[in-house]
């Protein structure tokens, strides 16, 4: 009987192959998890961005279309002119809008309000805010104004 040649791969390069592909593969997987990494990343930034400028739309919003804004000590309430109302709240680090049963709210780092004075009702409309807040862990500053009627800021002027 005669012996013939068989073709087969040698365990040498078997192993080699088998390191080859093992790189190969790793590579894809280091690539594909960089890539998701970047897409959460991403998806995460759109949707900080987003409430933000959710926020800062209702509270432009709530100011443009109220009959007046009411200052107390860490609260804003804000009637409309079809008598309802919403309250923004200061509480730790937070402005917090509250509207019926319905919670909003908005990281500050810092508020401020300008004000006028009524004497008679002993309390203060807001004719302006700004509030510095964060995005990308970056400060960012946003003001709301309010124009009251001029014979509503006579009467509270006093004038």
């Amino acid at each position: 009987m005669k012996r013939g040649n068989v073709s087969a791969f040698t365990i040498m390069e078997i192993l080699i192959n088998m390191a080859i592909m093992s790189i190969v593969i790793s590579m894809v997987y280091f690539s594909y998890s960089s890539f998701v990494k970047q897409i959460t990343y991403y998806q995460m930034n759109i949707e900080e961005q987003s409430q933000l400028d959710r926020f800062c739309l209702q509270l432009k919003t709530d100011f443009f279309e109220a009959e007046k804004i009411i200052k107390s000590e860490h609260v804003l309430e804000v009637f409309f002119y079809n008598m309802t109302s919403v309250k923004y709240s200061v509480k730790e680090k937070f402005l917090v809008r509250t509207k019926n049963q319905n919670k909003d709210s908005l990281k500050i780092k810092n508020i401020d309000f300008i004000t006028i004075l009524n004497s008679n009702a002993n309390n203060e409309l807001v004719k302006r805010i700004k509030l510095t807040t964060y995005l990308f862990n970056q400060p960012i500053e946003f003001i709301a104004i309010k124009q009251y009627p001029i014979m509503l800021e006579q009467q509270y002027y006093g004038d």
